[in-house]
């Protein structure tokens, strides 16, 4: 059972530690919590002489919801070494009115939906002093209180590392004051250090690589005058160029049209590898005019011309025989499963399922079609979605299965010129 800590205006007591001196290399600050069960406990009294990891969350970070039965998960393999805290904003700095009841709700869903059993605060004191406004922002304090990292991701890798001993940085997670880039989407990306520095251009109209310090911006801006999209792969630039959409949304009419992943006939395929996690292999582009409006042939064509000139690569658009994973019954009837495996997620829907296993591997871009005539049925899957055999065997069991179908799309081919 999960215990609840409850907070000051909500619960919280806390020290005359100054909270604003969050940062590596330091002893984490001290702050008291009251518990239901206890007086108090405090953050150094948590976990006395192992690890602590602090992950703060809040209601409208899909990844941090999303990520709630990996870090249940990290708390049950390494529960010897380490102690996990959730620390949940309930405040109103993000929707205008207090998110207290809301997040609760969402808290007390997901806690018997995903078998949580990690300890929560439900604290926005502590999001305002140490200065956290990004979420996930996941702290992990040594055995000696020092704060050692402040990031946005944790993997089963990363813990291993770091329970080791070895010196190991990870991504950091920016906190309010410390990231000062500015960003508005109606001038020309870089102009006067506009969403960053001139440093990383590529090209101009402009094609750059894209740094953890500059926004997000996938959407159309300005009055027709001004296109950027920023913090993408080259997969994705080559589908915006040539269909239209740098992703392709589970159930888009374009999602069984077109083949999400362009075709590579090149010698050196590296710049078509991202890493999302560290934020590597992404790139921008911003193109503008002082007069008119861009149409979207303009914007797809000025982007297929810097795609070509700065890579040397040529692209074309064909029709092909391409293969997609397609759903299927494989007994007419579901053998059932033991519900109560905590390592598996019940579906209530083929089309919720698939979503989800799209979403889960959108890296990888698996094109999954369903080919089971009825839609509503009580389905069990592993927890772990990118474990494709896992997923096989366990639908095996319930008589379904994917297979390797074809299907005539519209597909890209890249060569070196």
């Amino acid at each position: 059972m999960a215990f609840v800590l409850i907070c000051s205006t909500i619960g919280i007591s806390q020290t005359k530690a100054d909270y604003s001196i969050l940062e590596v290399g330091k002893p984490m600050p001290k702050i008291n919590f009251e518990l239901a069960s206890n007086p108090t406990i405090t953050t150094d009294g948590i976990n006395s002489g192992g690890w602590t990891i602090f992950y703060f969350w809040n209601q409208g970070c899909a990844s941090c919801i999303a990520s709630l039965s990996k870090i249940n998960k990290f708390q049950e393999e390494f529960s010897d070494k380490l102690k996990v805290l959730l620390v949940a904003y309930n405040g109103s700095q993000y929707s205008g009115t207090p998110d207290n009841a809301s997040i609760r709700a969402l808290y007390a869903e997901k806690e018997r939906e995903k078998r949580l059993t990690l300890p929560i605060s439900f604290d926005s004191i502590s999001f305002h002093k140490l200065k956290i406004y990004s979420g996930p922002c996941i702290v992990i304090i040594d055995p000696a209180g020092i704060v050692r990292h402040i990031t946005y991701t944790l993997e089963e890798e990363d813990i291993k590392t770091i329970l080791s001993g070895k010196p190991f940085v990870m991504p950091k997670a920016y906190r309010l004051g410390e990231n000062t880039i500015q960003y508005n989407h109606r001038l020309p990306l870089f102009l006067n250090i506009n969403g960053g520095y001139d440093s990383v251009y590529l090209a101009r109209t402009i094609f750059s690589k894209w740094e953890d310090y500059m926004p997000i911006d996938l959407t159309f801006r300005g009055k027709g005058k001004i296109f950027q999209i920023m913090g993408i792969d080259i997969k994705a630039m080559y589908r915006f160029a040539y269909f239209g959409l740098p992703y392709f949304a589970y159930g888009q009419p374009e999602y069984t049209k077109s083949f999400p992943t362009p075709l590579l006939h090149l010698k050196d395929t590296s710049m078509f590898c991202p890493d999302y996690r560290l934020r590597k292999n992404l790139f921008c582009f911003s193109t503008s005019i002082s007069t008119g409006n861009l149409s979207m042939e303009q914007i797809q064509k000025r982007l297929q011309n810097e795609l070509t000139s700065l890579f040397n690569l040529k692209a074309e658009v064909k029709k092909k025989k391409m293969p997609y994973l397609k759903l299927i019954n494989v007994k007419s009837t579901n053998i059932g499963i033991d519900s109560t495996d905590k390592s598996l997620l019940k579906y209530k829907s083929i089309s919720e399922f698939l979503y989800d296993f799209y979403m889960v591997n959108i890296d990888k871009q698996l094109l999954v079609i369903s080919g089971v005539k009825i839609d509503k049925v009580n389905l069990y899957v592993p927890v772990n979605m990118e474990d494709f055999n896992s997923v096989q065997r366990v639908l095996e069991k319930q008589g379904f299965k994917f297979i390797i179908s074809t299907k005539e799309m519209s597909v890209i081919e890249i060569y070196d010129l």
